[in-house]
C-alpha cells in the first residue's frame, strides 16, 4: 500500500488541484503494479498440433486383454482370458489408438486352479505391462464362466480280438466314455428393460452372471474295426462308430433368454 507523506491544507483551490493530481497517480501507479504482477504469473500453452486420436488421462477407450502398441484380437471376436504371460509387442503398430487405461480380466480358477494355490503373479505382471506402456490398469476378476464344469470324468479303453480267433482276430473295440457335471449359463431379458440403450445385457430380475445351471452330460461312443491285409505292404481299416450309443439327452447349449425382466 501507498501512504502519502504530504499533508495539504484544504483551504485553497491550488492544494485541492495538487491533491486531485497526487491521488490520481497513485491510482495509476497502482493499477499498473497489480497489472504487472498478474501478468508475472500467466502460463502460455501452445499444445503441438497432431493428427491421432487424442488420449485422455483416465476415460476414453481402452485396450481389451491387452496393452497399448500389442496386437488386438482377431475382428469380430474377443478373448474372455486375460493374459497370464507376456504377450509380444506388435510388428507394426496396430490400427487402434493408444488409451490411457488398460482393462484385463480373468475368470477366477485362473488364479486359483485348485484350493489354496494362488497365482497372483499374472496380477503382478499385468499391473507391470501397464505401468510399462504407460497405463493404468482396471481388472475385473469373474466367479466362474459357461465353460466352467466342475466335474469331468474321461475314460478310454482298446481292446484286440486274439489272434488265434479266426472269425474275430484283427477286429479292434474301442470306446470313450465322458461324464460331465452341469455348465453355468446367464439368464438374459431379451430386450431393453433398464431403458440403458443397450437390449442384450440385461439380466433377469437380480440374477448375477452364470447363475443358471444346466443339466449334466454323460455319453458313451464306441469304435468297432478290423483291418484287412491286402498283400505284403498295404492294410485297409474299415471301422463303424457309434455316438452316445445309449441315447442319453444331453444339452449342451441352453437359449437363454428368458423374456421377462423377473423370474
Amino acid at each position: 500500500m501507498f501512504r502519502s507523506l504530504i499533508r495539504f491544507r484544504s483551504g485553497s483551490s491550488r492544494s485541492r488541484s495538487i491533491m486531485r493530481n497526487c491521488s490520481l497517480g497513485t491510482l495509476l501507479v497502482l493499477a499498473t503494479g497489480h497489472q504487472g504482477f498478474a501478468q508475472s504469473n500467466v502460463v502460455v500453452v501452445r499444445p503441438k498440433e497432431i493428427h491421432d486420436v487424442l488420449v485422455n488421462p483416465g476415460m476414453g477407450i481402452t485396450t481389451f486383454q491387452r496393452f497399448n502398441g500389442q496386437e488386438p484380437n482377431p475382428p469380430l471376436k474377443w478373448s474372455e482370458v486375460g493374459p497370464v504371460r507376456k504377450l509380444p509387442q506388435a510388428a507394426t503398430k496396430p490400427d487402434f489408438p493408444d488409451t490411457s487405461i488398460a482393462y484385463c480380466r480373468w475368470y477366477w480358477n485362473a488364479l486359483e486352479p485348485e484350493p489354496g494355490r494362488f497365482h497372483w503373479e499374472i496380477v503382478d505382471l499385468a499391473l507391470e505391462e501397464a505401468r510399462a506402456h504407460g497405463q493404468t490398469l482396471a481388472i475385473r476378476l469373474m466367479p466362474y464362466s459357461n465353460q466352467d464344469a466342475r466335474h469331468r470324468f474321461v475314460a478310454n479303453f482298446v481292446a484286440d480280438a486274439p489272434q488265434q480267433w479266426k472269425l474275430l482276430r484283427n477286429f479292434e473295440l474301442s470306446s470313450i466314455v465322458t461324464m460331465q457335471s452341469a455348465r453355468p449359463f446367464t439368464m438374459f431379458v431379451g430386450f431393453d428393460a433398464n431403458n440403458d440403450g443397450n437390449p442384450v445385457t440385461d439380466r433377469v430380475g437380480n440374477s448375477p452372471r452364470n447363475s443358471y445351471r444346466g443339466d449334466n452330460l454323460a455319453t458313451v461312443d464306441l469304435r468297432l474295426s478290423r483291418a484287412v491285409h491286402l498283400g505284403e505292404h498295404k492294410v485297409l481299416n474299415l471301422s463303424v462308430d457309434g455316438f452316445n450309443i445309449f441315447n442319453h439327452a444331453n444339452i449342451d447349449e441352453v437359449f437363454s433368454v428368458y423374456g421377462a425382466p423377473d423370474f
